[in-house]
């Protein structure tokens, strides 16, 4: 079937409905309206003068009780986000709420219309029903603008001053809402220093763009708040205008008809020019001589010469010396293209006025019409105002909007006037609800007529409401309503019902002049019945030369491009930039298309290119510059009253599979030109870069295409696969065998042959793109490259008798520069920033120095930066191989240039790192020139509470204020060189620009630091090309081969370093990560020393280092502060969010997209070095205005934010005498689940205990439920302070209930795991059991997923893992991810949306007997006591858990009393892998052996429903850190106030009773000490095969 035939068999209720609805579907806006039946209606007021035209109090009482809309930018990002399942869920949640909502909304609006008066006539029951649809649209309409509430960080000013507020988001998810509402807006915005602004929306808003008129916005600082509000304005025209008595005549005319035909004057009998056709003449006749009452309608379809037809009959009525004309159009655009029109055909500013609303801005008004209008000055600016009566009254034509000619009708009202407009005049009376007409059609005289022009089968009234469309058909223009109830033209446009029309004053131009016949044949087949008929004009064949130089007969052109959608993050808004490509190089070509007199066939306004999303729009501006000049470049609707030559619609939606090609079928589109018949190839340089001129392999620079056809060196080539950006490719054919580089240095070499365009793979990228659910394009079967052997069997082999010394840059004295700073002394250098600190000595303590930091927030004093904590998971392993390391570290910490002073915390009760060896590291360092103090704990929290804030607060603050900043030389700047969430952009962008930075500071005589051993690997060659000596040369290569034998040793290898983020993004392998990261340092400076790991560099050094360090950016950023680092450059591709403490981080972004994305979280974007900027204008601009200000105290954007983390290189399992090998007899060495058997405990009597606790054991729900946990679960470390601080603001400012009516409460449990870190599958196990256990516990209500980004175990690998677990929906959790949602600020709107949402009602819960976790130790007189409440537990059908370590086990008061049989000599095996839930029983859970004591804690927590702590001994310490949610009761047979139960032992009963009444309040959310203290911590252990990597 031919494409016509197709479209000429589309339905008739598709042909009748208007282009603009049948193209592009409808738009579902979802509501929330629950709780909302219960409001009475009341009946409706008589319709009269009177009428209310606020909103009634049943709507106002219905929007006061819906709840807060979310912003739309976070439905964006939830809608990003959302899975299939998951959207197709939430849209079914949000269209029942929605019917709930509409259907009480409709239910009173029935309720009201039922009281009307019986005696009503059909056009007052009309009026009424229009009030009230008119009310439910204002009331949708404040439901809509509240979701339109957004935050910009910019707003930019056109040439005429005018506010441009990017707003694509908006324009795409609701079009039609926004075009509807955009005549009756005001936006208001808030700017970051709390000025506030208001304006209406200004004409020429579209495309994503809105304008507002906003003085003095320009001097405002950002960020701004922008809020949108309804103008009542329009709202009460329109009421106002229903009332009027003009107004129910002409409904009451539209109604019943004019039983007499229309008479006129024959067309002979007036004199109108030969250019107008038959119908056009008969139309003019009716318009002016007509006495039928009833409205004359021009229905004039696309270019049959409507808008012409309007200016010409103005022009003949005011020939009339009588008569004066009210001529109007829905819209500014349509009111000045018509004032323009009449304008040149000769009325002049003294008989033609153009009436402006008072909210427009003079310099929205086209050149042409400026003055015609009506504006006076004030305050020095020129402003629209409304004329007197008189004035008014003694112009011809008055042109306006038709709800701007409500102005008219006021200065009626005010002053006393009646209507005088012999003819009303509406353009584009489509368009216009019936409401929006009525309002200039009140302004005719007692005899005036009323005349429509348009064409409902275009742009139609567009109305948000569904309800109101039911109740009153507001969606119907009157121009509609006439054609089809009075008419009946929608039955079918045959010639007899036109000719039936024109005698009812429906005259439809049937001649069409515009468009070459191909097309007319389209439209008019489809929408018109086949009446149209063409009429041919020379212009319409001017192209039909170029046309057919590409193949084709007819002036239009299909092309399916094979393209790739794209999407900025938090924004529904597509692009397609291979269409942005081809429609620019389209336009190139027909501005070069030429006629026979070699003149141009087209201007660049003849143009006009079309596209759906706001987001193509800006892109192809974007990409036209200064070329798009004179074209008009926009939506559908922004081509609104416009005529041009050639259309190009850029359509951006794909669909994979089509050949790619042109067609000339015009079943494929409307008359559009699509792209070129044939794709060009393009430059290399378009698609690709290259690290190096000598390289054979090419970066892609943006995600490619299959296909994609590229030119390199003279020939032209495809790619084989379509390709991610930051991916490789071929450049020159490798042979098998050959080495594949980048840099000039091999990076693989190829497993076969490869040819130009070739995606080049290895294993572990396959591997790690194939897990991830956002790659849904077709990848290789296999790899194509393998990667270099970085083993520690395979060493680098340097030949020192090539090695030549390296000469560092000389110092440039005459660049030398200052900074603001902290001197210290005793050689500790220079601070940027002067903080107390508080140091945890090991995690025992983490917990306590968080919650002092947490009571100093409020402290201020002069020159203090504030008090921070430095908490982490160290020092206390079983086996501490990182003890050196760790009391330098925290050495350093202390004397670091940035500490004031500093407070070290112990609990005196340490493991394996004690405060005196602490005390004998520091006496080679000078801490004598450091205020600072060593707490160790008493055991009393609130005691040693107090203690500490006095210590701080008296003694340690004031020493610290004692400083004060003063001009320094920069040479005592030492900035960490650092990087992470690489990408394959690292390497070309931000390392190297960190590194010319570094070399900006060398000449003036600072210091730079690199760090990170594993991530030169690879890079040898480079970094041992210039050293300062030999022994430099020799030391760092002795540290790299080092590195790789600390990871051999526990069966790792460097080659784990690269995290799923970096393969994801083009870093394949550890050498290629490796090449880029080498980049910091530039070639030409000279690596001056080597040092290790935390080693402090003295104040006053200089030149270029290097030390030792795990790749695992924070562990080694502790490394780079410790040795004295008093700024760090934190290179990322992917958008780490990484700060320190105390010293501030400048983030480097590698691209523009990334820094756009997160420019909240972001300091410097390196991607300006792909976009022109040159390497030393932005090096020198970060120098100066971005470094040298925040060592002078600017905050940088993490401080701002607010958080940050500090983690010190984890301590391993293996020292150097040790190998993997030695491990394989280890217990359960695979970390698999035991299937132990429970042990078997004593069966002899026991006390009977209450009724209330007999139920508790066998069910922990019987007499209470589970407190609701809404639980934040950071899938890495990176993500774990972000985490951690949006449960504590989602405390804060979050109130949410369970369907028990318990509130929620919500929890993180931030770590040190996830990335950064390898120990094969045993640690892989351990994570997943410890985390999924914990996601889901009984106690967690919802889980949320949170995670950075660029990590292993990812958002993906945690969806995968729980995909596995039996009737676990994905659904039930939520997910986000900081780098790719927009940084700190969106992910906490997202999380809090998620929770914010109705809390889904816990599935029914199976009994559940007691699951109960012991720890600590007993005295012999109380072990019996302990052993009777674990009998009475496990023997209720109850679950005990011990750990391995537990001192019970080896307690024989407690295992005499507990165990059936006898203990044998060596203590009982796990019947339990940690982490491991276990079945009801006495059980023994695994410990690894490098776990502390709270990762001990936190391996029990998945399995148990409380902590039982026993405190044998009451003495010194501090208690052990308690779960974050798994409730610990603190037991003890003595009297202390940290202790929550004293038990007195002697009566068993009684005890029991007690413990179990203690257990059981907890259990059901009680409050505990520790937890009322805050004195709760969270960690996940490593394997013993675990090393940072």
């Amino acid at each position: 079937m031919s494409c016509l035939a197709r479209l000429a068999k589309v339905p008739d209720r598709v042909a009748r409905k208007p282009w603009r609805r049948w193209l592009t579907g409808s738009v579902v806006i979802l509501d929330d309206a629950s709780g909302l039946s219960s409001v009475a209606a009341k009946p409706p007021k008589r319709v009269s003068q009177k009428y209310g035209y606020s909103l009634p109090e049943e709507y106002t009482s219905l929007l006061d009780r819906l709840k807060e809309r979310r912003p739309l930018e976070q439905l964006s990002r939830e809608r990003d986000e959302r899975d299939e399942r998951d959207e197709m869920d939430e849209r079914e949640n949000s269209r029942q709420r929605n019917r709930e909502f509409w259907s009480t909304a409709r239910a009173f609006a029935k309720q009201r219309l039922a009281g009307s008066s019986p005696d009503s006539s059909p056009s007052e029951l009309r009026v009424a029903k229009l009030h009230e649809s008119l009310w439910l649209e204002e009331l949708r309409t404040h439901l809509e603008l509240q979701r339109w509430s957004t935050t910009v960080e910019e707003i930019q000013f056109s040439r005429k001053g005018l506010a441009q507020l990017e707003i694509s988001k908006i324009f795409d998810q609701f079009p039609h809402a926004f075009e509807a509402l955009h005549r009756g807006v005001r936006v208001k915005i808030r700017s970051g220093d709390g000025e506030e602004f208001s304006s209406a929306v200004q004409p020429g808003s579209g495309s994503g763009t809105l304008l507002a008129s906003l003085e003095g916005l320009e001097n405002a600082q950002g960020p701004y708040q922008v809020d949108f509000l309804p103008m009542r304005f329009p709202q009460r025209a329109m009421h106002r205008a229903l009332d009027s008595g003009r107004a129910g005549e002409v409904l009451n005319e539209v109604q019943n008809g004019d039983e007499k035909d229309a008479e006129c004057q024959t067309e002979q009998s007036i004199s109108l020019p030969g250019s107008l056709n038959s119908c056009q003449k008969r139309a003019i006749c009716s318009a002016l001589h007509s006495r039928s009452r009833l409205p004359t309608v021009i229905w004039g379809p696309p270019g049959t010469g409507k808008s012409t037809l309007a200016a010409f009959l103005i022009w003949q009525l005011v020939q009339n010396p009588r008569a004066q004309v009210l001529a109007t159009a829905p819209s500014n655009t349509g009111a000045d293209v018509l004032c323009a029109k009449l304008a040149k055909i000769g009325l002049d500013e003294s008989r033609m006025l153009r009436l402006n609303a008072l909210g427009r801005d003079v310099k929205t008004v086209p050149e042409e019409i400026q003055a015609y209008g009506f504006t006076s000055y004030v305050e020095g600016r020129s402003v629209f105002q409304i004329p007197s009566l008189p004035k008014l009254q003694s112009y011809r034509v008055v042109v306006a909007t038709c709800i701007c000619a409500a102005h008219i009708a006021e200065v009626m009202r005010r002053e006393g006037g009646s209507a005088w407009f012999s003819h009303v005049v509406v353009d584009e009376a489509a368009e216009a609800t019936e409401p929006e007409t009525l309002v200039p059609a009140q302004l005719a005289s007692r005899e005036g007529r009323l005349i429509l022009l348009g064409d409902h089968f275009q742009l139609g009234p567009l109305v948000l409401s569904s309800v109101a469309r039911r109740i009153a058909n507001l969606d119907e223009s009157m121009i509609q309503r006439l054609a089809n109830e009075r008419f009946h033209a929608a039955e079918g446009l045959s010639r007899d019902t036109l000719a039936v029309c024109e005698t009812k004053d429906l005259f439809f131009l049937t001649e069409s002049f515009r468009s070459h016949p191909d097309i007319l044949e389209i439209y008019s087949k489809v929408f018109y019945s086949g009446q149209l008929e063409h009429r041919h004009r020379r212009v319409q064949n001017r192209l039909l030369p170029f046309f057919q130089a590409q193949g084709c007969h007819s002036p239009i052109i299909m092309h399916n491009v094979v393209g790739q959608e794209g999407s900025d993050t938090g924004s529904p808004s597509l692009f397609n930039l291979e269409e942005v490509r081809i429609v620019q190089h389209y336009v190139l070509e027909l501005l070069a298309a030429t006629g026979p007199d070699n003149r141009p066939l087209l201007a660049p306004e003849d143009i006009g290119i079309i596209t759906p999303y706001a987001g193509q729009v800006g892109t192809v501006e974007h990409f036209q510059g200064q070329d798009a000049c004179g074209r008009t470049i926009g939506e559908l609707s922004d081509m609104d009253c416009q005529e041009k030559s050639v259309v190009i619609l850029s359509a951006v939606r794909c669909q994979n599979g089509k050949e790619e090609g042109k067609s000339t079928d015009p079943g494929l589109g409307l008359g559009i030109l699509l792209s070129l018949w044939q794709e060009t190839a393009r430059p290399l340089a378009e698609i690709a870069s290259t690290a190096h001129d000598g390289d054979n392999c090419a970066i892609a620079t943006s995600p490619l295409r299959k296909g994609t056809r590229f030119a390199w060196k003279g020939s032209v080539h495809r790619l084989s696969h379509a390709l991610l950006e930051g991916h490789r490719f071929a450049l020159e054919h490798i042979a098998e065998g050959e080495s594949l580089t980048s840099w000039s240095l091999p990076f693989g070499t190829a497993l076969r042959s490869l040819k130009p365009g070739d995606y080049c793979c290895n294993g572990l990228m396959l591997k790690a793109l194939k897990g991830r659910r956002d790659v849904d394009f077709h990848l290789p079967e296999t790899p194509n490259f393998s990667d270099p052997d970085t083993s520690a069997s395979c060493p680098f082999h340097f030949d020192e008798s090539t090695f030549v010394a390296g000469k560092q840059a000389s110092l440039d004295l005459a660049a030398d520069s200052t900074f603001e700073g902290f001197a210290r002394t005793g050689g500790r250098g220079v601070g940027t920033r002067n903080k107390v600190v508080l140091i945890a000595l090991t995690v025992s303590s983490a917990s306590f120095v968080r919650a002092l930091e947490a009571k100093m927030t409020s402290l201020e004093s002069p020159n203090l930066d504030g008090v921070v904590a430095v908490a982490h998971n160290e020092g206390e392993s079983k086996v501490q191989n990182n003890k050196e390391l760790l009391l330098r570290t925290i050495a350093g910490f202390i004397v670091h240039p940035n500490t004031g002073a500093a407070l070290v915390v112990s609990t005196g009760q340490e493991r394996s790192v004690g405060l005196s060896e602490l005390k004998k590291c520091l006496q080679a360092y000078p801490a004598d020139h450091v205020p600072h103090e060593f707490l160790e704990l008493s055991g009393s929290w609130q005691a040693d509470l107090q203690r500490a804030q006095e210590a701080v607060e008296q003694r340690l603050a004031p020493r610290a204020a004692e400083y004060c900043r003063s001009t320094q030389p920069v040479s005592a700047l030492c900035i960490a060189l650092q990087c992470g969430g690489s990408d394959a952009f690292s390497g070309i962008t931000g390392n190297p620009l960190v590194g010319e930075i570094a070399k900006l500071l060398l000449v003036r005589g600072g210091l730079a630091l690199l760090a990170e051993s594993p991530e030169l690997v690879g890079a040898e060659p480079y970094i041992l090309a210039n050293c300062r000596t030999l022994e430099v040369a020799r030391s760092f290569l002795n540290l790299t081969e080092r590195y790789k034998q600390y990871a051999s040793r526990h069966g790792q290898d460097a080659a784990g370093n690269p995290s799923g983020g970096n393969l994801f993004r083009g870093l394949y392998n550890i050498v290629i990560k490796s090449l880029g990261a080498s980049r910091k340092k530039p070639p030409d400076v000279c690596l001056d020393r080597c040092i290790e790991y935390g080693e402090r560099v003295g104040g006053n050094e200089s030149g270029y280092y290097f030390m030792d360090s795990p790749g695992n950016d924070l562990e080694s950023i502790a490394g780079q502060v410790a040795s004295g680092c008093n700024v760090i450059f934190f290179v990322t591709g992917n958008g780490a969010i990484t700060n320190f403490p105390f010293v501030p981080t400048l983030k480097v972004v590698t691209t523009s997209g990334r820094f756009k994305i997160l420019e909240k979280d972001m300091d410097i974007n390196a991607g300006l070095l792909n976009e022109g900027m040159t390497m030393n204008d932005l090096a020198a601009q970060v120098y100066s205005l971005m470094m040298i200000r925040v060592a002078s105290g600017m905050h940088s954007k993490g401080e701002m934010a607010g958080i940050s983390q500090v983690s010190i290189w984890r301590n391993w399992f293996l020292d150097e005498s040790q190998q993997v090998s030695d491990l394989q007899a280890e217990f359960n060495y695979e970390q698999r689940d035991l299937e132990g058997t429970a042990l078997k405990v004593k069966q002899e009597w026991l006390p009977a205990l209450s009724e209330s606790s007999e139920c508790f054991l066998k069910d922990v729900r019987s007499k209470g439920s589970l407190p609701p946990i809404g639980l934040i679960l950071p899938t890495s470390l990176c993500s774990s302070e972000v985490a951690r601080l949006a449960s504590r603001r989602l405390n804060e400012e979050l109130k949410v209930t369970d369907e028990s009516g318990l509130e929620v409460r919500f929890v993180a449990l931030p770590h040190s795991e996830g990335c950064g870190g390898s120990g094969g599958e045993q640690s892989e196990t351990i994570f997943q059991r410890v985390m999924l256990g914990h996601l889901l516990h009984p106690q967690i209500q919802q889980g949320f997923l949170l995670e950075h980004g660029c990590e292993k175990t990812h958002n993906d690998w945690f969806a995968a893992r729980l995909e596995r677990r039996q009737g676990k929906s994905l659904d039930s959790f939520g997910w986000a991810s900081v780098q790719s949602d927009g940084g700190i600020e969106a992910v906490y709107q997202i999380i809090a949306d998620f929770f914010k949402a109705r809390q889904p009602p816990r599935p029914p819960a199976e009994p559940s007997a007691l699951r109960l976790a012991l720890l600590g130790d007993a005295a012999p007189q109380h072990a019996p006591l302990l052993a009777a409440l674990t009998r009475k537990v496990v023997l209720a059908g109850g679950t005990v858990l011990l750990a391995a370590s537990s001192p019970l086990l080896a307690n024989h008061a407690f295992t005499g009393a507990c165990l059936y049989e006898e203990l044998p000599e060596k203590l009982l095996p796990p019947t339990v892998a940690y982490a491991q839930v276990p079945t009801p029983g006495l059980h023994v859970m695994e410990v690894p052996s490098t776990a502390s004591y709270l990762e001990v804690v936190c391996g029990m927590a998945p399995g148990v429903h409380c902590f039982l702590a026993w405190e044998a001994a009451l003495g010194g310490g501090c208690r052990p850190p308690a779960h974050p949610f798994v409730p610990t009761v603190t037991m003890s047979a003595e009297p202390h106030p940290d202790v929550d139960v004293v038990i007195e032992p002697e009566d068993m009963a009684k005890a029991l009773e007690a413990m179990l009444l203690a257990i059981q309040k907890a259990v059901h959310g009680g409050p505990t000490k520790v937890a009322a203290q805050g004195a709760t911590d969270f960690s996940v252990p490593r394997g013993i095969t675990a090393v940072s990597l």
